[in-house]
């Protein structure tokens, strides 16, 4: 009886080292599999670095100078039409007297370039 106990005791201690010999290739396996992936993120991860920072930092300076253009428009086009406030202004009082006219043909010369232009 007591040889039949430690031969069983030895048929399921190999059994169970089988199993586990079985999950450590498994695992093993995994691991392999899961290096040759860190490797290719890697080497995707190296040549898209560049990239990324380039377009980043050309967004935020893209971004910036709109702001920034956007702001000094605004003040352009607030200090033109302020301008012409005050010369209407001005023309309305009679300080100033507007030969629109002359200011017409002027102009109508200068967009005319070759003679072909007209209302």
């Amino acid at each position: 009886m007591g040889g039949s106990s430690s031969r069983e005791k030895a048929k399921q201690l190999e059994k169970e080292l089988a199993e586990r010999t079985k999950e450590y290739e498994e695992l093993k396996s995994r691991m392999e599999s899961l290096e040759k992936n860190k490797s290719a993120n890697q080497d995707l991860t190296d040549m898209l670095l560049p990239i990324t920072n380039q377009a980043l930092i050309g967004g935020t300076l893209g971004y910036v100078s709109g702001f920034a253009l956007n702001a000094v428009g605004r003040i352009a086009a607030v200090g033109v039409g302020l301008g012409f406030m005050m010369l209407q202004g001005f023309s309305y009082l009679g300080y100033i007297d507007v030969d629109w006219r002359k200011i017409e043909r002027d102009y109508m010369k200068k967009l005319d370039r070759d003679g072909t232009f007209s209302w």
